[in-house]
């Protein structure tokens, strides 16, 4: 199967994964609760930590049944050149992107019905314990695992049948080169005579010729 195949069945899978492991997870809330209304608890901060959690895991999952070994190096969790200031740079600009864009739905009236109003509302009133639990499942293991699918797998995937294109700077010859250079740097005219004869001249006069004022 070529790599693109790969991808694509890879987030077929994981698409229907989520969704399948999403659902059972909430049934599974609900049905613990008996004594509370269905909508409640599907509302509530462990529904959505359990959901988030079904989901990450099955992303996870997918990628690395899909990955041949060495998964680590196939879906490029291996250390890389960012280190120290560069990463702190990086995380404050993630962090500062992300409040300027809460901040504009906020202001432009389209947070209505959206996911950050969803979490906003199941944090509200919740206990220190499951304010961690929620950093931890939302914040840490959500982005890791759609990292590592995404990121990892996927883009890794279309890469191997689509690389990066390289641009390759065209090199001028050493007549050019000199030519140019007699212009800016003023040659004398016996340098410009030498230089058309040979090439070998040419270099040696761009050797030889001084720049003059």
């Amino acid at each position: 199967m070529s790599p693109v195949a790969v991808a694509f069945v890879g987030y077929a899978v994981a698409f229907a994964g989520t969704l399948g492991t999403s659902l059972l997870a909430e049934v599974a809330l609900v049905s613990l609760s008996p004594g509370e209304e269905p909508q409640r608890v599907l509302g509530s901060l462990a529904a959505l930590l359990a959901g988030g959690f079904a989901s990450s895991v099955t992303l996870l999952a997918v990628a690395l049944i899909a990955t041949r070994p060495p998964r680590g190096r196939r879906l490029r969790l291996e250390g890389g050149h960012a280190h120290g200031r560069v990463v702190a740079v990086m995380a404050l600009g993630v962090l500062a992107l992300g409040q300027a864009l809460d901040s504009l739905a906020l202001i432009l009236g389209l947070e209505s019905g959206s996911t950050l109003e969803t979490i906003r509302r199941a944090l509200a009133g919740a206990s220190p314990a499951m304010l961690g639990l929620a950093v931890g499942g939302i914040g840490v293991l959500a982005g890791f695992c759609e990292e590592v699918f995404f990121r990892g797998f996927m883009q890794t995937r279309l890469r191997e049948r689509w690389p990066p294109a390289r641009r390759s700077w065209p090199r001028r010859s050493a007549s050019a080169s000199c030519t140019s250079t007699a212009s800016t740097r003023h040659w004398p005219s016996s340098s410009a005579s030498i230089s058309a004869g040979s090439p070998s001249g040419a270099g040696a006069q761009c050797r030889r010729w001084p720049a003059t004022s």
